[in-house]
């Protein structure tokens, strides 16, 4: 009976992964970009300096900033949504369990030391499934970091970036180390 829940559970899972992952891809590139802002500010400090822009580039790091904490707060309400849902449905098998067991109790069939005991059982497995809703949600973002990764070096491979030894990224997916290295292709 209490197995009764696992498609329900594997079919949230799914769907929780389904929505997860592109609002943490969202983040992933919404950080990005505030390390690019972050990075060019630090790296052309004097220039900024030098041509009076820190108003304008303060003020674009606070845009960005806001973008990425909106892009966060999505993913927690899913997060916050989905996680729950996942331990309601992992205790719906020990309510069933002993909804089941207490009739079963009443008729004669079964006594309580076996209830007892074949509760413990199941709540051992209660913690794995508890533990697998946990590591699909950092499986989620680290598919979303993954894929961001993927994309920049096959931007690079394709030559649409600067592959200066002092560039490490480009476009909006983070910074180059000096702005002049950035490419035409790349710029965002």
């Amino acid at each position: 009976a209490s197995a009764l829940v696992f498609p329900l559970l594997w079919q949230t899972m799914i769907r929780y992964n389904r929505v997860a992952r592109p609002l943490f891809y969202q983040v992933q590139e919404a950080l990005s970009v505030l390390a690019a802002i972050t990075q060019e500010n630090l790296a052309g400090a004097k220039v900024v300096k030098g041509f009076a822009r820190e108003s304008d580039e303060i003020r674009k790091f606070d845009d960005q900033n806001d973008v990425l904490e909106e892009q966060y707060v999505g993913a927690a309400e899913v997060q916050s949504f989905g996680n729950p849902l996942m331990d309601v449905i992992g205790n719906l098998g020990t309510v069933i369990v002993l909804w089941l067991g207490g009739y079963l109790i009443f008729r004669g069939e079964l006594s309580v030391g076996e209830l007892v005991a074949f509760n413990a059982y199941l709540l051992l497995l209660v913690r794995p499934i508890k533990r697998l809703g946990f590591l699909i949600n950092q499986g989620s973002r680290a598919l979303a970091a993954s894929d961001e990764d993927r994309a920049v070096e096959q931007q690079r491979r394709a030559g649409e970036c600067a592959t200066d030894a002092e560039s490490t990224r480009c476009g909006n997916r983070a910074a180059a180390w000096v702005v002049q290295f950035r490419s035409p292709q790349c710029s965002g």
